[in-house]
């Protein structure tokens, strides 16, 4: 609770005593931080005892992360304005009702390193994304993406894939 009234009141301190505001806040709040990182304005980071962060991390505006279910984010990692990236989701085929505490999944996700994720981009909970990954503008992840890979649409296919099917047409 104290968590989220101390981000409140960082998460839109204006220049660079901001951005190093909260990296001092974020780096007592996380489960562990490698090295220095970027969180600029507006965003909103919960649930921070589950996240581990690698070296050189990026974050940009209004970008929402929640580490509920536990979040591995790798070196070199950087993220879009207006990203949302959840840990936890609510399964939507029940007959007792969503606001059942069997339909609430905490799901473990993964970055890699060396990943960009263009700006507003949606990961699933449970994702896990490797090295060296691209992630499209307007994307929405909903599959994990291996080494290498570069993904773009809604629901996120791989783009080779997606310029293929565009080709053949």
């Amino acid at each position: 609770m104290i968590e989220e009234y101390v981000w409140w009141i960082v998460r839109n301190w204006p220049g660079y005593e901001g951005m190093l505001l909260r990296y001092w806040i974020l780096k007592f709040l996380v489960k562990k931080i490698d090295g220095m990182c970027y969180i600029s304005q507006g965003c909103t980071i919960t649930n921070c005892r589950n996240i581990i962060i690698g070296k050189n991390f990026a974050c940009n505006r209004n970008v929402i992360i929640d580490g509920t279910g536990g979040l591995t984010i790798g070196n070199d990692v950087g993220f879009g304005p207006n990203c949302v990236l959840l840990t936890h989701e609510h399964t939507m085929f029940t007959s007792k009702g969503y606001f059942v505490d069997q339909n609430y999944k905490s799901k473990l996700t993964s970055i890699g390193n060396n990943v960009w994720i263009s700006s507003n981009c949606f990961l699933k909970a449970g994702v896990k994304i490797g090295d060296n990954v691209v992630i499209a503008a307007n994307s929405h992840l909903i599959d994990d993406a291996p080494n290498g890979s570069k993904w773009i649409g809604n629901p996120a296919k791989n783009y080779y894939k997606v310029m293929r099917e565009h080709i053949k047409k």
